[in-house]
């Protein structure tokens, strides 16, 4: 009497895992009718990159900001603690943060300056020469 209601268990086990993967999605051919993908103001031909003008907004000034005097913000890669995972770190960019010019950007700026002066210059910044003076 054990041996039927194991087989039958075994019997509705089945049945009710193929009727259960039998709703699944199927993969397959995608359909031939593809959505058009339409740009909010008009449509572009694919491949082909239309430019979008955009301007940032002027950022707020920083308060008792100097060139002399201001420290570098501190950056912290890393939290405290041994439940740390490393990730990479990506979030999102608040656009009046993403220049900061700080006490020592005049010595970072004059190093600069002094590498690509050496006979080295060509190997250390590869710009085309139209653009030198912007590097």
């Amino acid at each position: 009497m054990l041996i039927y209601w194991l087989i039958l268990v075994i019997i509705f086990g089945i049945l009710f895992y193929v009727l259960r993967s039998g709703h699944k999605k199927k993969a397959g051919r995608p359909s031939s009718h593809k959505k058009k993908h339409h740009s909010s103001s008009h449509e572009h031909e694919f491949g082909k990159w239309t430019p979008i003008d955009f301007r940032a907004h002027s950022p707020p000034a920083y308060p008792d900001w100097s060139i002399e005097t201001t420290k570098p913000l501190p950056y912290r890669p890393f939290k405290y603690g041994p439940d740390y995972f490393i990730t990479m770190g990506l979030r999102r960019l608040d656009l009046d943060d993403w220049i900061e010019l700080d006490n020592q950007w005049t010595r970072f700026h004059e190093e600069k300056k002094a590498r690509l002066a050496t006979e080295r210059a060509s190997r250390l910044c590869k710009t085309t020469p139209e653009a030198h003076d912007a590097a």
